[in-house]
């Protein structure tokens, strides 16, 4: 009998020793998620304890914090300040990581739909007039340029007529650009008007060159405002939305960028759009089709309140 518990102790410490070894060295690998790493941890932890391991929450928290990856770093920062880690659970634990996870994948999907259109979206554009009566290159056409801005000004304030009673389709991101000279959408769905016999092309940073299809006017909900832009070219190869900053100023828009913060402001109606800067330094407008009831009276839609106010934009 002593010879077997001699030799069942000996099997014991051995094979505690290699679930030792193999805990020392566990971390997490890329693109593993948390519960998936945190299992694997806990598999050998609960084989420890069986070998007669004493195993603490504690030190079961320190070892994982510390292993991993790179991208958690400053979640675990944040927790070592503000937690006492002997304390803390395996359980508290995973739910702060989980939610951390979350956030990042929403940025990769940001990030991500900037690498599918990675070719079509460039800091500067060149474009080639087919008929203009404005340039955007710091020239004028003389006379009927002058008049045709006029016109659509007439057009945009048209557009104030309905307002009430919309609803959200769908979400989009558009892309604050300052190196595009014009705004510029792939998608036919964002236009309220579009003149699809306009013909037009645009050259890309990389000499890629993009035929625009049409030009006209988009209406979207920002932050509970109905917008308008006009003169936005349709290019159906484009992948992403992009709002030239150039352009708004334009229409006499401010644009204020400091600390991470793009804001804009209108003349009379003070800030009308912040957003922060992204991940991968991008400022991003998410936007939703705004659906409108166009049997509304004139008289009913200039009542509205500064929250439901159409902004006409340039």
């Amino acid at each position: 009998m002593k010879q077997k518990y001699q030799g069942n102790a000996r099997v014991k410490r051995a094979q505690l020793q290699r679930l030792r070894r193999e805990f020392e060295i566990l971390e997490m690998q890329n693109g593993e998620c948390v519960n998936d790493y945190i299992s694997r941890v806990m598999i050998i932890t609960n084989d420890m304890r069986g070998a007669g391991e004493t195993m603490e929450d504690g030190h079961i928290v320190e070892k994982i914090l510390r292993t991993l990856f790179d991208k958690y770093n400053y979640i675990v920062c944040s927790i070592e300040e503000s937690k006492d880690i002997n304390e803390m659970t395996i359980n508290e634990l995973q739910s702060s990581l989980l939610i951390h996870e979350h956030n990042i994948k929403r940025q990769e999907i940001t990030k991500q739909a900037l690498k599918v259109t990675g070719d079509y979206y460039a800091p500067q554009v060149t474009e080639h007039l087919s008929n203009r009566g404005r340039g955007r290159g710091g020239y004028r056409g003389k006379g009927r340029g002058r008049e045709h801005t006029e016109l659509d000004e007439g057009k945009e304030m048209l557009l104030m007529s309905y307002v009430e009673m919309q609803g959200v389709k769908r979400d989009e991101m558009w892309f604050l650009d300052s190196g595009c000279s014009n705004h510029m959408s792939g998608d036919k769905k964002w236009f309220i008007e579009l003149d699809q016999s306009f013909r037009h092309s645009v050259k890309l940073g990389n000499d890629f060159k993009l035929n625009v299809m049409g030009k006209g006017n988009v209406r979207m909900k920002l932050e509970g405002q109905i917008v308008t832009f006009i003169e936005v070219f349709y290019i159906p190869d484009l992948k992403t939305n992009l709002l030239s900053i150039g352009q708004l100023q334009e229409r006499n828009l401010s644009i204020l960028i400091k600390n991470g913060c793009c804001s804009i402001y209108h003349d009379t109606e003070g800030l009308i759009i912040r957003t922060m800067i992204s991940e991968n330094r991008m400022f991003v407008l998410m936007a939703s089709i705004a659906i409108v009831d166009t049997n509304i009276s004139k008289a009913a839609c200039l009542n509205v309140t500064s929250e439901n106010i159409t902004s006409l934009w340039h």
